[in-house]
């Protein structure tokens, strides 16, 4: 039971597809995966499976799910699609596309894999016919017309409740915009007072022929060069540090303090559990 994203995976029960397979940021070839996974007990007991479920099936890009698929017949030895394994895909290909690339259903392994597509169509979060589920109905489509502008304009000023602290997530078209509300933010709570903490990313090359998957793999993880902390200040997970307790990528949370120089972060509550106070260390 798998899920392209950390927090989907959660909401599932599951991992995600990167760690349940042992494929991490499948950015190597397919002999490298073959001969890793064959030499884990654990990652060949894996992919002997005979069903793959993976939620969240927009965001997998096409080169990922070709690689997966080459992964699994050279794994399961097998000319057969997927190895013989059968999937099970879910996902709104009307949502979050990858973050790279095209959606998996533009690349070649997409019409060897999938032989029958299903289309659910009974609302479960929204009440049939209303206002919100019509509006939300068009957008997913891209047909905003002048009542689905109405509708959403009527909530522009709804501000809606601050949670431990932890502000309401905006957003934005683009990350200009973003950086500059945040920039704002952050400049409030260092004016009124309140001590910063600035946090450095740091790393080192071993080889020459390392130093442009070095510079690309900075690039892909989104992480600043440097990182300003305060008390107040609002935080996003970049990784999955503990699923079990439900801090995956995107958690959203807020500093309460400093401990030798490193913050502690109060996390939002979810459906699960409460807001969970969390002392952060060095991530490598």
């Amino acid at each position: 039971l798998t899920a392209s994203t950390g927090i989907a995976a959660v909401l599932i029960g599951g991992r995600t597809i990167h760690s349940a397979m042992g494929v991490g940021l499948l950015d190597r070839d397919v002999k490298y995966y073959v001969d890793r996974i064959r030499k884990s007990r654990p990652l060949t007991e894996m992919w002997s499976r005979d069903v793959l479920i993976l939620d969240e099936v927009s965001m997998l890009s096409a080169d990922s799910f070709d690689l997966l698929e080459e992964i699994a017949r050279g794994v399961r030895n097998s000319a057969s699609p997927f190895g013989g394994m059968q999937l099970v895909l879910c996902g709104d290909f009307f949502q979050l596309p990858p973050v790279d690339g095209e959606f998996a259903f533009q690349g070649v392994a997409w019409d060897r894999c999938i032989r029958r597509a299903v289309t659910l169509t009974l609302l479960k979060r929204q009440e049939e016919g209303s206002a919100f589920a019509i509006s939300l109905g068009k957008i997913r489509i891209g047909d905003v017309d002048s009542t689905v502008r109405e509708f959403l304009q009527e909530r522009s000023a709804a501000v809606p409740p601050i949670d431990e602290g932890i502000i309401p997530t905006e957003l934005h078209a683009r990350n200009a915009g973003a950086d500059h509300v945040n920039a704002q933010q952050y400049a409030t709570l260092v004016e009124a007072g309140g001590r910063e903490y600035v946090y450095r990313r740091t790393g080192a090359v071993f080889g020459e022929h390392f130093e442009e998957a070095y510079r690309l793999a900075l690039q892909r993880s989104f992480l600043p060069d440097t990182l300003r902390l305060a008390v107040g200040a609002q935080v996003m997970l970049l990784a999955n540090i503990d699923q079990r307790n439900e801090l995956t990528n995107g958690s959203r949370g807020v500093v309460v303090g400093f401990a030798d120089g490193l913050p502690t972060i109060r996390f939002a509550g979810t459906a699960r559990r409460g807001a969970l106070e969390v002392p952060v260390g060095v991530y490598t």
